[in-house]
């Protein structure tokens, strides 16, 4: 059941993603998309941290989900840092690959 909630959150994170991005095109405050995009992020990164201080995990899928981590921080970062909607939008396609390869079985 706890998987089931972390896989919504997940999924309804990359869905605000895109709604975002179809919003995008409007006359839209970037500022805005910005703090939003950063705030969900930063949800996602407490997931991965608590994934990689679960014991039931194996040690190699705990640092699978500490890089995970790490590549959150790197992107919540750059957004706060630069607006480039292309590569923001690059990074987060990056970042929603790698959190479906952890999230395998």
């Amino acid at each position: 059941m706890k998987t089931n909630r972390n896989r919504m959150l997940k999924t309804a994170f990359f869905l605000k993603r895109q709604l975002t991005a179809a919003k995008g095109k409007l006359d839209l405050n970037t500022q805005e998309i910005r703090r939003e995009l950063i705030i969900d992020l930063l949800f996602l990164k407490e997931y991965a941290d608590r994934r990689a201080k679960d014991r039931r995990l194996t040690r190699k899928n705990q640092m699978g989900w500490m890089h995970v981590a790490g590549e959150i921080s790197r992107t919540i970062n750059y957004i706060a840092r630069d607006f480039d909607a292309v590569e923001i939008k690059a990074r987060l396609e990056a970042l929603e690959k790698l959190l479906a390869s952890e999230d395998e079985p």
